[in-house]
């Protein structure tokens, strides 16, 4: 039975990996309110989410774009810094424990005698993964609201740019820029999935260590 629980905590450890990397990460909803004039409703022009390799793919795409478009963090106009650093920072610290935390639950899970590791990890996982949203939401906030654009971070030329090799995302930024007239929102920009599905892989190492307790206590009375 022990085996069993070293290995039901190194698999959902491991799982997060995965699920960290392939699964919906970011979810983005754009509407336009261009057709107003024959439907009440807005038009939604992207409703779709993104894991990170769809990101770091799309990266490669637009790699020598973003290194011959001199973009840089330290050239972000003030009102972008002062309004996205500090949740942005919280953020990838709460990403970046999350990830440790990960790593060390397979590593104490596999080689621990403990118990009680493998739970103080867990809870500070799952809290993380659950920060981590809520640093992303105070991210998202002004870009929702329209105090800050994604013009006002990246500038118009580079917008043009890496909106051809986009898809559908491209599309949408591109007609966000390109028209002036257009009625653009951002509804939604908000972690998607895979924070749910970490919270949940810490939450059954949980389940599984207290099971494995009330059955070593069963099985010793």
């Amino acid at each position: 039975m022990k085996a069993l629980y070293k290995i039901g905590v190194a698999v959902c450890a491991l799982a997060i990996f995965p699920v960290t990397v392939f699964a919906p990460f970011f979810k983005l909803i754009i509407t336009t309110d261009i057709a107003s004039f024959l439907s009440k409703e807005s038009q939604i022009i992207v409703d779709d989410s993104y894991s990170l390799r769809q990101l770091y793919d799309l990266y490669l795409q637009n790699r020598e774009t973003l290194s011959t478009s001199g973009f840089s963090l330290s050239a972000l106009p003030e009102n972008v810094v002062s309004a996205l650093r500090i949740p942005a920072i919280v953020f990838l610290a709460l990403f970046a424990l999350t990830i440790i935390c990960a790593v060390l639950l397979l590593f104490i899970g596999l080689f621990s005698k403990q118990r009680r590791g493998p739970v103080i990890v867990s809870v500070i996982g799952a809290a993380s993964a659950l920060g981590m949203n809520i640093a992303f939401d105070n991210f998202a906030k002004p870009l929702i609201k329209g105090t800050v654009t994604v013009k006002d971070i990246f500038g118009e030329e580079m917008i043009s740019k890496i909106s051809g090799g986009m898809s559908t995302l491209g599309e949408a930024i591109q007609s966000i820029f390109g028209n002036s007239n257009q009625l653009i929102d951002i509804r939604l920009f908000s972690l998607s999935a895979a924070y749910v599905f970490i919270i949940l892989l810490f939450v059954a190492v949980l389940l599984i260590t207290v099971f494995y307790t009330f059955a070593i206590w069963d099985k010793q009375n």
